[in-house]
């Protein structure tokens, strides 16, 4: 699944995990469009501050159960994620072993 020009859904965004992937994705694809989808329950607009000013990106506020909300984001693409995850747990090893290699 090609990530570059795809219309993106992250639900929780706006906590560490989701927030840190919007990073990532802004940093090294190219989506046409991401919109976070948060209640802001646990999450922070702190956290997403700087993806905020990127002209691409938009918050909704709202809950992922409420069928009239999430039905909004029917064709966007939420498959790629775990692939977006896995790229920041290998990044995060590999600091741990560079830290220990270098001590």
């Amino acid at each position: 699944m090609n990530i570059d020009g795809a219309s993106i859904l992250v639900t929780a965004g706006c906590g560490f995990i989701g927030s840190s992937a919007i990073d990532l994705l802004l940093k090294e694809y190219a989506p046409a469009r991401i919109v976070i989808l948060d209640n802001l329950v646990r999450g922070s607009l702190a956290n997403v501050e700087a993806a905020l000013k990127d002209p691409r990106v938009t918050l909704v506020r709202g809950d992922i159960r409420d069928a009239p909300t999430s039905h909004r984001f029917l064709n966007f693409r939420t498959a790629p994620f775990y692939q977006i995850i896995q790229k920041m747990w290998e990044r995060h090893l590999a600091a741990k072993f560079e830290h220990f290699a270098a001590a």
